[in-house]
């Protein structure tokens, strides 16, 4: 089963709001999973792009965004 998960990253600035779609699993170190940038507000309203979370421990994800702003 899938889940519509969303979250937003509070930044100087303003906030970027993210989404993904993904089997609800327990953090497993070393998986990864694809997140779409939705939107944003502040310095961040024209953001557009993706990224990579990945959880480094089972209560530590790290996230790599790769965007813009225009």
């Amino acid at each position: 089963m899938k889940f519509h998960d969303k979250a937003i990253l509070r930044l100087a600035g303003g906030e970027v709001h993210v989404s993904t779609m993904r089997e609800r699993t327990v953090p497993n170190p070393g998986k990864q999973f694809p997140v779409a940038i939705v939107g944003g507000t502040g310095a961040y309203r024209t953001i557009a792009g993706d990224g990579t979370p990945e959880y480094t421990t089972a209560d530590d994800p790290t996230i790599i965004l790769n965007y813009s702003v225009r």
